[in-house]
């Protein structure tokens, strides 16, 4: 026989992430993105229900459970594990399909993993920021789980609590709501590729649009946090004084345009514009424009 798994007691999680996830139905799918001030945790959302919790970028622990609750070793979870994730597979479709773990089994190791990383998201002791990025995945309906079967010790707010939402949460919708009207325009620009508002200091994506299949804008938009960390940290070094205006990296058939926030300057706007298509001037005075009618 195999041991049980209990579903971890949970801390008391953060009223910010608590009131979102008691959100769940009207937010339908998409990810919550939980910034906790020691790392970034993401919580993917399907129909109104949890589908994945993940508190970093590791799949150990998933791993580690399915070992105790299967007679599979580490060595072929993990291949397994690694497979998918460069193809794009489910791991744990892969894993039933391939007939490695019973559907049933699967289905209870999944839903105390993701009870398991809400608790660690939950220890960091402070306030997360939580944003929700409305987006759509395939994943299997019997693979998705009520708030309720998450928690062992919370209860869902009650209609009235929901009413009266701390007026930060207000705040955050119109925030996210402004956020992505700025970026709505930016893609107005003749020949915009993609456009993301970033937080170079956290490495939080705060919203993109545009991309592709031959434009990853969150890969971008991460990786230029590093251009901006080390602008930033050799104006420092140097003792310059003021602020930076704007990057400009030219490529062959692209322009890339960085501009930190004059308002927020841990934040910064970057745009990906098309060489034969764009207007550098026009595109450098559009993005200035709209950084004022930014509301952080």
């Amino acid at each position: 026989m195999t041991p049980e798994l209990a579903t971890p007691d949970l801390p008391r999680l953060p009223s910010t992430l608590r009131v979102w996830l008691d959100r769940v139905d009207e937010l339908g799918s998409g990810e919550l993105v939980v910034d906790t001030g020691q790392g970034v945790g993401r919580v993917f959302l399907h129909r109104g229900h949890v589908a994945w919790v993940v508190a970093d970028r590791r799949g150990e622990r998933l791993v580690g459970a399915l070992t105790r609750r299967t007679s599979l070793d580490r060595h072929t979870l993990r291949e397994s594990f690694d497979r998918c994730r460069s193809t794009g597979a489910n791991f744990a479709e892969d894993l039933v399909a391939r007939g490695l773990v019973p559907r049933d089994t699967m289905r209870e190791v999944l839903r105390g993993h993701n009870a398991s990383e809400l608790g660690r998201l939950a220890d960091s002791g402070a306030e997360p920021r939580v944003l929700f990025r409305p987006s759509s995945r395939r994943y299997a309906s019997d693979f998705l789980f009520s708030v309720d079967e998450l928690f062992v010790d919370e209860r869902p707010l009650r209609a009235s609590e929901r009413v009266a939402r701390p007026p930060e949460n207000l705040q955050e919708n119109a925030r996210m709501a402004n956020i992505k009207e700025s970026l709505d325009e930016v893609m107005k620009l003749d020949g915009a590729i993609a456009a993301a508002l970033v937080d170079w200091e956290s490495g939080l994506t705060l919203g993109t649009i545009g991309g592709g299949p031959g434009f990853d804008i969150e890969l971008a938009a991460s990786g230029n946090t590093s251009v901006v960390k080390a602008k930033m940290g050799v104006m420092r070094a140097l003792g310059i004084q003021g602020g930076i205006e704007d990057f400009l990296i030219t490529l062959g058939t692209q322009y890339h345009l960085i501009r930190p926030l004059t308002k927020n300057p841990s934040l910064f706007l970057y745009v990906a514009i098309d060489k034969e298509k764009g207007n550098l001037g026009l595109a450098r005075h559009r993005v200035r424009a709209l950084e004022e009618g930014l509301t952080l």
